[in-house]
């Protein structure tokens, strides 16, 4: 007999995916961001931590859809988390407050108003995910890996030594001023129980040539890091991991698919900066 239940989801976009996956009490730690964290591994962060991870990362979002997530996360889950990394990437240095991503999201999912969310399920790409869902049900469709892992670099190669060259891109962010998601990350900090660890990580970009990036352009980008680093002060265990620096790895294009998207060495070597920063 076919279970009522089945265990996971299907193997959709976490869009919505993850308004499931936050419901998992089998996980007390996340990973949010967009695909610049996305290949984090929970399971290498759980082995140094003793914490079970889950990568709740949605690719082409922003501070707004994430901030989205989080107070879901803890709406649902409270003091049952007992640490979140967060990705800070190049969109969180943006000074307009009216920035929009290209890709829909279904903020309706992550709503704690019941009627919102009922409207949302109802949305016909809703729809399509809840008969993915019947589907996995009656054993026709293969779950996705519970911890919403997703390996960008599976079918694109490991070596990148035969790899096309990376367009050079300033590395600087698109505007100056007061980054606002400044406010986003204060009512993060806010809203995060005070027995919550809390890594917040700049990931890597790339740096066609060193010192391809002007003076004007360091400097906007240190003051962006340095007014979220700022907030980041103000709460106890709350680290920095900072990887958005100049250097011998943001230089190598080995190391890259493209200026924002980093391969698995480097990964690694943020997981382990993120594990002695929750171990600390």
């Amino acid at each position: 007999m076919t279970p009522l239940v089945r265990a996971g989801v299907p193997e959709t976009g976490p869009r919505t995916a993850n308004a499931s996956r936050i419901r998992n009490v089998s996980f007390n730690a996340a990973i949010i961001g967009n695909s610049t964290i996305q290949l984090i591994s929970p399971e290498r962060l759980d082995v140094p931590t003793g914490m079970r991870f889950v990568q709740l990362s949605v690719p082409g979002t922003g501070p707004m859809e994430q901030v989205a997530i989080l107070r879901r996360l803890f709406t649902v889950r409270g003091e049952g988390i007992k640490a979140i990394v967060i990705g800070l990437e190049t969109s969180w240095c943006e000074a307009s407050r009216e920035r929009r991503t290209a890709n829909p999201f279904p903020f309706g999912l992550y709503d704690d108003d019941p009627l919102t969310y009922v409207r949302w399920l109802f949305r016909m790409d809703t729809l399509e995910f809840l008969v993915r869902r019947l589907r996995l049900v009656a054993g026709l469709e293969r779950p996705a890996r519970p911890d919403g892992y997703r390996d960008y670099e599976v079918g694109r190669g490991r070596d990148a030594s035969g790899s096309q060259e990376i367009a050079s891109v300033p590395m600087a962010p698109p505007t100056e001023g007061r980054p606002a998601a400044t406010e986003a990350l204060r009512s993060i900090l806010d809203m995060t129980p005070a027995s919550t660890r809390i890594v917040l990580v700049h990931p890597p970009v790339f740096v066609h040539t060193p010192s391809r990036a002007t003076a004007e352009d360091l400097r906007i980008i240190a003051a962006c890091k340095a007014a979220l680093q700022a907030l980041a002060r103000r709460r106890p265990m709350t680290e920095t991991v900072d990887f958005w620096v100049e250097s011998e790895l943001s230089t190598d294009r080995r190391l890259f698919l493209d200026h924002h998207h980093y391969r698995q060495p480097i990964a690694v070597l943020i997981e382990a900066a993120i594990a002695t920063a929750l171990t600390r």
